[in-house]
């Protein structure tokens, strides 16, 4: 068992990373306040393709870290 785990390691950590995208293909807003429907402020950024017009579903992150703008 142990061989096959790390057999299948190795390939994952070998195999090719897509290529990063640049600068120019993503919109960064940062320091965005969300109100949510309970009335709590969520402060995050926002990353988003830079030519996009439609909706786009949300994946939201969240850390214990607070928020600081300075």
């Amino acid at each position: 068992m142990s061989r096959k785990w790390l057999t299948v390691c190795a390939a994952v950590l070998f195999l090719p990373s897509p290529a990063p995208a640049q600068l120019s293909d993503v919109q960064m807003e940062w320091g965005v306040t969300i109100a949510v429907r309970d009335g709590t402020n969520l402060h995050g950024t926002i990353y988003r393709p830079a030519d996009q017009t439609e909706p786009l579903p949300v994946i939201l992150g969240s850390i214990t870290y607070s928020f600081r703008t300075t």
